[in-house]
């Protein structure tokens, strides 16, 4: 058997590496929320379906859309600005 201490490294380790694992898929939200009168960047976590290109996600705090481009994910403002379309 183990000592305490290795167990407990080795939940620690799986711990990490689910946690790795998670991130992994995550996507962080690129809109702007009110926060206190200013705009600030949202940061919500996003974990997207597929990473399959032109993938939607929507954020759930401040409704902002992502599409999948060629570079990652970019919100439908900033694909919209480099098709020339605003």
């Amino acid at each position: 058997m183990h000592s305490p201490t290795r167990r407990r490294f080795n939940e620690i380790k799986k711990l990490k590496r689910k946690e790795r694992k998670r991130r992994e898929g995550m996507v962080e939200c690129r809109g702007k929320i009110l926060k206190r009168g200013d705009r600030v960047p949202c940061g919500y976590a996003l974990y997207p379906k597929s990473q399959d290109p032109d993938s939607i996600i929507t954020c759930h705090r401040c409704g902002t859309g992502h599409i999948k481009s060629a570079t990652g994910w970019i919100t439908f403002k900033e694909d919209a600005m480099a098709k020339g379309k605003l």
